[in-house]
């Protein structure tokens, strides 16, 4: 229950923040979570608000390109793309993507997840060759770990038809079109 979950999160995190004040690893993490749950409800704007939050205390507790941080700019960029905020949301991604690449290696899930979203934000910025690449080399990670979210997967599958839609390649989303059917 997404709704039950948002309201739990909304308990913790004013827990976290009553003993532990604003400046602390769990109040981050439990915003970034609770980021994660709004948007689960459409809530976009507000999950915003929460990714925003959690990467500024992310960023002023932790060494730069710590993991947390990534998870927190990916989970931004992935936002932003939604608001058309395309320059901002390939920055954050390519960022989140060099810092899990460094922490977990490239062929890491979370490395393709920040990929898929820079391909997608490269997308909107009309940078089709090279969005093409990272949304590539995303889909071989996700297809080939058992352990990924389905929708990371169909995310990246629909980005696909996304990118050769706008780049008027018809054949080409036509494939990732089936892939994605089939998938589901």
């Amino acid at each position: 229950d997404v709704d039950g979950s948002v309201e739990a999160f909304r308990d913790a995190l004013t827990i976290y923040r009553n003993v532990h004040g604003d400046e602390h690893p769990e109040v981050a993490n439990t915003t970034n979570n609770l980021g994660i749950m709004l948007v689960e409800q459409g809530q976009t704007e507000e999950a915003r608000r929460m990714f925003e939050d959690a990467l500024a205390v992310r960023t002023r507790l932790l060494d730069p390109g710590h993991p947390d941080i990534a998870k927190s700019q990916v989970a931004l960029a992935d936002v932003l793309l939604d608001s058309d905020e395309f320059a901002e949301s390939a920055r954050l991604a390519t960022e989140a993507g060099v810092a899990f690449g460094e922490s977990l290696g490239a062929d890491h899930w979370r490395t393709a997840v920040a990929r898929s979203v820079e391909g997608a934000a490269l997308t909107g910025l009309e940078r089709f060759d090279e969005a093409e690449p990272k949304l590539l080399e995303a889909n071989e990670t996700l297809m080939s770990d058992d352990t990924v979210q389905e929708s990371y997967v169909t995310d990246n599958l629909e980005r696909l038809v996304d990118l050769y839609v706008a780049w008027n390649r018809p054949q080409d989303a036509a494939k990732y079109r089936k892939e994605l059917a089939n998938y589901r």
